[in-house]
């Protein structure tokens, strides 16, 4: 009983979920097991993937129908504005279904069930073509698609029936991007009859062919004759490469070498060109910084200048008005003093009260009176000194001397002669001639000074009379004081003449 009830039990379980996903499929599913593009699919996609589609068809620039079991394509009518559609992966066996769709610039229908191409030279904006893993045999059909930059078409059947299989290939003279790898092609004239011709064409994949086994060295062949090549099979082909290629097509392997030489060496070249613009560079930059940093400073020190100077301002301009009151101060204490117009008024009238004998005072009467003034002095003070000699001769008995006033004579270069006898040699009347003679050398001196001041005098007294008079007052009582003088020996002690 139990497991009678367990079975049925899962009878009805399993009529539930049949009839619970008889209800989620299309109506058009219901009569048949295939899998078509209706409106009812659309929307339930639409509905299951809200991140990837907008509810409304027309909005819709992108289809992925990929891996879905589709044979047929249809009812893409809706969707105006598409320009990429994956249908790879499903049975179709007719290119169909894309009249509408004139925007479409990727189109994926690898993995299908193709065997001719077809319905596509309406497609003008057409960029990118998959037909990878299929059963084409001949490229044909794509003459009005003037765009097309990529045609990926390998593991098909091309090449089966000869070149005439690929020469479909030139009417998209467009292409940039062929991938024909794995297919039947075998003859060698490819390269020249096709591929030479296609003058955008700088990716190719060839490999998989018969025809790579027939090229003798096929990667430089191929190199050398399609010139625009950038990349053949899975490697890319270098500058060096193509030049490689190059010289071995024309002269074989010793050719090849040279030109690897030369290559080396142009390397080489440009290695050092390069370390030493480097190197320039440096150099440069260094002498720009140092110019900066000199700038710099420059401009610091100038900066610092201007900070010391309205440093110095700001200091003078809180002393100056310290220094104006103290002088405000000083000058109210101190008596106002006379101008300098009064004063040289006063000056003025000083000099026109000067006695008219004072005022043209000739050098040579100022000498003459000088001389005789010296004269007198020195008469005066001979005669006052003699009685004290007899004096001294009478008390001492040793010596005896006579000075005769009238010996004294005055010769015409202004000096004083006086001639003494002395009866005996004593030593004290010796320092006492010596010293006379002393001061008469003395005296000529100063006469000389009287002559060089009586004529500073004369110039003085043409422009300032009173202070004439005052030079020769003082040049003649500092002769009379001079006169008045004792000589002493060497002792400090004053001999009697």
């Amino acid at each position: 009983e139990m497991s009678t009830i367990a079975s049925t039990h899962d009878d009805t379980y399993s009529q539930r979920s049949s009839s619970t996903q008889n209800d989620h499929r299309p109506r058009e599913e219901e009569d048949s097991n295939e899998v078509r593009m209706t409106d009812r699919y659309f929307k339930t996609l639409f509905r299951n993937n809200f991140g990837l589609y907008y509810n409304t068809f027309e909005l819709n620039e992108k289809l992925y129908l990929h891996y879905k079991g589709f044979t047929r394509i249809e009812n893409l009518e809706k969707f105006p504005d598409l320009k990429c559609i994956y249908l790879e992966g499903n049975g179709f066996t007719k290119i169909e279904g894309l009249d509408t769709n004139v925007k479409i610039r990727s189109l994926y229908i690898q993995e299908n069930l193709f065997e001719k191409i077809e319905n596509l030279n309406h497609l003008k904006d057409l960029h990118y073509l998959n037909l990878n893993d299929n059963y084409i045999t001949t490229i044909e059909n794509l003459a009005g698609i003037e765009d097309l930059n990529t045609l990926q078409i390998k593991k098909n059947k091309v090449g089966k029936n000869g070149l005439s299989d690929v020469m479909g290939l030139l009417d998209v003279l467009s292409l940039s991007v062929l991938d024909i790898s794995e297919n039947f092609i075998d003859d060698p004239a490819i390269i020249e009859e096709v591929f030479a011709k296609m003058p955008n064409l700088k990716v190719l994949y060839l490999k998989g062919n018969p025809v790579c086994k027939k090229i003798k060295y096929y990667k430089k062949t191929v190199i050398a004759k399609l010139p625009q090549l950038t990349y053949l099979d899975d490697s890319p082909v270098f500058p060096e490469d193509r030049r490689y290629a190059e010289a071995f097509y024309r002269g074989g392997m010793p050719e090849e070498r040279e030109e690897r030489k030369k290559i080396k060496k142009e390397k080489d070249d440009e290695h050092w060109r390069n370390h030493n613009a480097f190197r320039e560079m440096i150099r440069k930059a260094k002498e720009r910084k140092q110019q900066e940093e000199a700038k710099k400073a420059e401009l610091k020190k100038e900066k610092d200048q201007e900070q010391e100077n309205e440093q110095q301002l700001d200091q003078e301009s809180s002393v100056q008005p310290e220094k104006e009151e103290k002088l405000k101060t000083e000058n109210e204490k101190m008596p106002k003093e006379e101008t300098k117009e009064e004063l040289k008024e006063e000056v003025k009238e000083e000099s026109d009260d000067l006695p008219p004998e004072l005022e043209e005072v000739t050098p040579e009467q100022l000498a003459k009176e000088q001389e005789q003034s010296k004269v007198k002095n020195l008469i005066d003070q001979l005669a006052s000194k003699q009685p004290e000699v007899v004096e001294e001769e009478k008390a001492s008995d040793k010596s005896h001397s006579t000075v005769d006033v009238n010996d004294i004579n005055v010769d015409n270069s202004n000096s004083i002669n006086l001639s003494v006898t002395s009866e005996t040699s004593d030593p004290h009347k010796v320092k006492a001639e010596d010293s006379l003679n002393h001061s008469r050398v003395s005296e000529s001196e100063e006469e000389k000074h009287l002559e060089d001041s009586a004529s500073d005098a004369e110039e003085s007294a043409k422009t300032e009379p009173g202070q004439a008079q005052d030079k020769l007052n003082g040049s003649q009582s500092s002769n009379l004081n001079h006169s008045n003088q004792k000589p002493h020996d060497d002792d400090g002690d004053y001999l009697d003449e």
